[in-house]
């Protein structure tokens, strides 16, 4: 047997329910499906303002479903993001995933007593023209 010794406080664990500023620090393309299974997408989440301090900079995952029963709810947050009803009605509506990290919102995480946390996008926070200049 070998023993092995490492610090995993912290680790693994999900973000405490709440209301948290986070921006999106990367978007992975899952194309690559399982028999059954349908494509989605991930967004990391970095949280930058909370009440806890200890809590700014820990990151959790979003997925969105890209099957048909499914696709209401990428549509919610693409509209939260700021597309309009017009742009996404488009037969050729698409939009480059790159153009979101970095883009900070307001999210509410709740626990669904499952293995990971539920994470909702509730608004954009506006940037500013200072903002966008750094």
């Amino acid at each position: 047997m070998v023993k092995i010794s490492m610090g995993l406080k912290g680790v693994g664990s999900s973000l405490p329910e709440g209301t948290y500023t986070a921006k999106i620090v990367d978007v992975e393309i899952n194309d690559m499906v399982d028999e059954g299974k349908s494509p989605y997408d991930t967004y990391k989440i970095e949280v930058t303002k909370a009440t806890d301090k200890k809590l700014i900079g820990r990151t959790a995952l979003k997925n969105f479903s890209r099957s048909d029963a499914a696709l209401w709810a990428y549509r919610r947050f693409l509209k939260i993001c700021g597309f309009s009803e017009k742009e996404m009605d488009a037969e050729d509506f698409a939009f480059d995933t790159d153009s979101l990290i970095g883009q900070e919102f307001i999210v509410e995480i709740t626990d669904n007593g499952g293995n990971y946390p539920v994470i909702e996008f509730v608004s954009k926070i506006k940037q500013t023209k200072q903002d966008k200049i750094k």
